[in-house]
């Protein structure tokens, strides 16, 4: 029902917040007030079973009570989440927010989530119907997937400005576990009138150097402020014990201004990168709002087997090759091949040949000499690929016909 979002993080501090003594316009945010079948009141339910069990836990960032949601079975058209209390079609506000502009922070753990499961929070612009029809991109928080599991209470934070769009009347606070299963606490859930800058890591990949692939890259971050004021960003590099950098692990960005192109951050990293593993950088606002992003690198090999000829007489001598190809960002390592062929046709070498490694972005061709032996229908030659990760079959088909 009620896509799209951004993916923020987590800061440890009182934020720009209400006046003191202001009430907070999320009520119930901490979840502790129950009706009397245990539910948090001024919330409702998105799904139920068989595919979401929601409601209140004792696992809480504060207090007695957090929210939980849990997707327990991947049904695509079925949803899992939570919403304010409202009424489509009636005009009214129901237990929305009538703020336009601001920001929504929350504290999470991720207890657990699938590959393909995106926790995400969601702020949705409403009509006065009040229905979600004003055609305007909903904002969200997207929880990183290094926190889930982690077992770890974070803080994020949505924010939001619909107030020069007459078109919306409210807003809705809308959790949601999308796609896979996963297990969500939530709590503590406040309105501020500003969240300063907030820093988003919109993208961080690594380009190898040429001629030292796997041995040393550029490590690339593009970073954006979605946050509600210019601020200054510091980055932080971290890295596993057997790489290094040269250049500073921190670096600022300064005056970044809000929603402006991404800006580029770049470490050179050097090292063998030979086993599967990962880097990480950590953003941070002046304020105090960070974001973190993981890059995982392994290797990841693909295969082709080639024929010289496909059609052969008696006698007569060819090639098999097997090209293989490292599309990963680290050394595939301890590769072993194996071919195996029909009685028609005899090996002229060993039949097993081993690749000690194979750096990224590279490709490397091993070849076997065969011997046609006599006339016979469609052949089958089979080769095998073995590494650390499993075993891939190849084939190819080989016609022996008549001397030519």
């Amino acid at each position: 029902m009620l896509c799209r979002g951004l993916t923020l993080i987590v800061p440890l501090l009182m934020m720009l917040s209400l006046a003191l003594g202001e009430e907070n316009p999320v009520t119930n945010g901490g979840f502790e007030e129950l009706d009397s079948q245990g539910f948090p009141l001024h919330w409702a339910a998105v799904g139920g079973p068989p595919t979401s069990e929601i409601g209140v836990s004792t696992d809480a960032h504060t207090g007695e009570y957090s929210l939980r949601l849990q997707r327990v079975k991947e049904v695509p058209s079925e949803e899992t989440g939570l919403n304010r209390v409202f009424e489509p079609f009636s005009g009214k506000q129901g237990t929305m927010l009538s703020e336009l502009k601001g920001a929504i922070s929350f504290w999470y753990k991720a207890v657990s989530g699938d590959k393909d499961t995106k926790l995400t929070f969601f702020v949705i612009p409403m009509s006065s119907k009040p229905l979600e029809d004003t055609g305007l991109p909903r904002q969200a928080y997207v929880v990183p997937q290094s926190h889930i599991g982690d077992g770890k209470w974070h803080r994020g934070v949505v924010t939001y400005n619909f107030s020069n769009k007459p078109e919306v009347k409210w807003v809705m606070l809308a959790p949601r576990i999308i796609g896979g299963k996963g297990d969500w606490l939530i709590d503590d859930v406040e309105y501020l009138e500003k969240a300063g800058a907030v820093p988003v890591i919109k993208k961080l990949y690594l380009e190898e150097t040429k001629g030292s692939e796997g041995e040393e890259c550029l490590l690339k971050a593009e970073l954006q402020n979605m946050g509600d004021e210019v601020g200054d960003l510091t980055v932080t590099l971290s890295l596993p014990p057997y790489l290094h950098t040269p250049d500073p692990l921190t670096k600022e960005l300064k005056s970044v201004g809000i929603k402006e192109f991404p800006r580029e951050v770049t470490w050179k990293v050097q090292g063998v990168r030979d086993k599967e593993d990962s880097i990480k950088i950590f953003a941070k606002s002046q304020i105090g709002w960070e974001a973190e992003s993981e890059l995982k690198f392994a290797p990841s090999l693909y295969a082709e087997l080639k024929l010289r000829q496909f059609i052969l007489a008696p006698g007569q001598n060819s090639a098999v090759s097997l090209t293989i190809t490292n599309k990963g960002t680290a050394f595939a390592k301890d590769i072993s091949t194996r071919i195996a062929l029909p009685d028609t046709l005899q090996l002229l070498d060993t039949s097993e040949k081993k690749l000690d490694s194979l750096a990224p972005q590279s490709t490397y061709v091993l070849s076997w000499q065969i011997k046609a032996l006599k006339e016979s229908k469609r052949e089958e030659v089979k080769l095998e690929l073995l590494t650390t990760e499993g075993k891939q079959v190849f084939s190819g088909d080989v016609l022996i016909g008549a001397p030519f």
